[in-house]
């Protein structure tokens, strides 16, 4: 009986020495002790003795420390860390960067505003496509270039190419006014005047000034779009002033419409275009894919 004793106070000794966190040997003791324990019973009378009840009352505390480090705090630790990327997941995530490129195309017809030797207001001058790439920076500049071919009646064709830059005020929640300057070149069939050249390849710029006003998430109010444009090195006025509605399809798909008036001024001392008069009228319809 006193040997048995003795070893089970070695089997205590190594428990204190806090070799208990490993998990190995934790199972290891449980076992041994448990062994000492059956032993010490079925070696010693049937009562109450003071080692049994300290061998019981030890046993006890030990179990349940044992029992804590091996199973019930790990447990609770590998819990606790699948409840935090748990909630991660459950966390909204940040909604989708506003596109910033767009991609467009316009059509238009265009019909002469006056009578103009044998051309007679309101029958067909041309007809115009515009290709246009743009892109919105993040402090309010916006940039863009066009290209585009007008097919005149009897054949002719002159291109446009323009490459502008912008600024977006946004003076109300719904009002934004965007001031432009653009540099552009016009070539072909221009029918613009230069000394004894009646289809200049002319160099041109423009100032814009467009005020848009958002009534709805889908409906923009294009209230006016004016443009001033002339030739560098020759008198090519053409100021136009035009007004229309864009439709929002989704956030990246919108198609819209305006109606525009345009006046002219050339290089020329025949009437009309001597001085500054009516040229073009025009109804266009155009879609915008952003990305």
């Amino acid at each position: 009986m006193a040997s048995k004793w003795r070893l089970f106070r070695r089997t205590h000794r190594a428990d204190q020495g806090g070799q208990s966190d490993d998990p190995n040997f934790v199972m290891s003791l449980c076992l041994h002790k448990w062994h000492i324990v059956t032993q010490l019973k079925s070696g010693a009378p049937s009562g109450s003795s003071p080692h049994r009840r300290h061998i019981s009352r030890h046993f006890l505390h030990r179990g349940k420390t044992m029992l804590f480090r091996a199973i019930i705090a790990p447990l609770g630790i590998s819990l606790s860390m699948a409840s935090s990327s748990f909630a991660a997941d459950l966390v909204e995530a940040p909604p989708p960067a506003a596109p910033t490129w767009t991609l467009g195309i316009e059509g238009s017809p265009e019909f002469y505003a006056i009578d103009n030797g044998s051309n007679k207001a309101r029958s067909l001058a041309d007809t115009y496509f515009k290709f246009s790439v743009s892109h919105n920076f993040a402090d309010n500049f916006v940039g863009g270039i066009f290209i585009q071919p007008t097919f005149k009646t009897g054949g002719k064709t002159q291109y446009y190419g323009e490459a502008s830059l912008g600024y977006k005020i946004k003076l109300t929640d719904a009002f934004t006014l965007t001031p432009s300057v653009a540099l552009g070149y016009t070539w072909h069939d221009t029918g613009i005047v230069k000394d004894a050249d009646a289809n200049a390849q002319i160099p041109y710029y423009a100032l814009y000034l467009a005020g848009d006003w958002k009534l709805s998430k889908q409906w923009t109010w294009n209230v006016f779009n004016f443009r001033y444009r002339n030739a560098f090195n020759t008198t090519w006025e053409t100021p136009k002033l035009a007004t229309g509605v864009t439709y929002n399809i989704d956030s990246t798909n919108a198609v819209y419409a305006n109606l525009g008036y345009s006046w002219k001024k050339a290089d020329t001392t025949s009437a009309p275009y001597d001085d500054l008069a009516g040229d073009k009228l025009n109804i266009a319809i155009g879609y915008k894919h952003s990305l």
